[in-house]
This record gives C-alpha cells, sequence and structure tokens, in this order.
C-alpha cells in the first residue's frame, strides 16, 4: 500500500511493515501507527547520528514520502504530536 511505499522511499529495513488500522472517526478513516517504532529502531542503530529526533519527525517523513497519487484518494493527511499519521479520504474516492 501507500504508507508501505513511503516507509520503502525512507530506506527503511525491509521488516518494517505498515500498520495502518481504522482510526477514531473525529480524526480521520485510518492511522499509520509507525512513526514510534522507527524511531526506536533508528535510537537502537549503531549507523551514526539519528536521521530523526522525534516520532513525529519519523512522521512527517513518512507522510512527505507518501506516493503523489495518494492525493487523488486522500483529503487530509496530518501528524500527531505523538507520530500517528492520520488520513481522511476523498468522498469523491469513496462513491
Amino acid at each position: 500500500g501507500f504508507f508501505q511505499e513511503a516507509l520503502v522511499a525512507l530506506s527503511l529495513d525491509s521488516s518494517v511493515k505498515a500498520e495502518v488500522t481504522p482510526a477514531d472517526p473525529k480524526f480521520g478513516d485510518y492511522q499509520c501507527n509507525n512513526a514510534m517504532a522507527v524511531f526506536k529502531l533508528q535510537k537502537k542503530g549503531e549507523d551514526g547520528p539519528p536521521r530523526w529526533k522525534a516520532p513525529r519527525d519519523v512522521a512527517m517523513a513518512i507522510k512527505d514520502a507518501l506516493p503523489a497519487e495518494t492525493s487523488d484518494m486522500l483529503e487530509e493527511v496530518s501528524v500527531a504530536p505523538q507520530g500517528f499519521i492520520t488520513v481522511k479520504l476523498r468522498r469523491a474516492w469513496i462513491e
């Protein structure tokens, strides 16, 4: 899916799989929960300085790496301070 493509684009370990679940409807339709896990993985690594300083930074990188074609499907992509990425689907895409 689109979130998996974004994770691959960030050159993350191929064992990192996108975790997308239905979101609380007041926030959006779906939620990607990978930022905290990716943040912790990079802190364990010994490959130089960390790429991100907080889970929110990871989430922003994932959001920015989403493929361009998602703009046809997604009305809104938001990042919470804790690093959750919430998306709202376009009504026209659903119907």
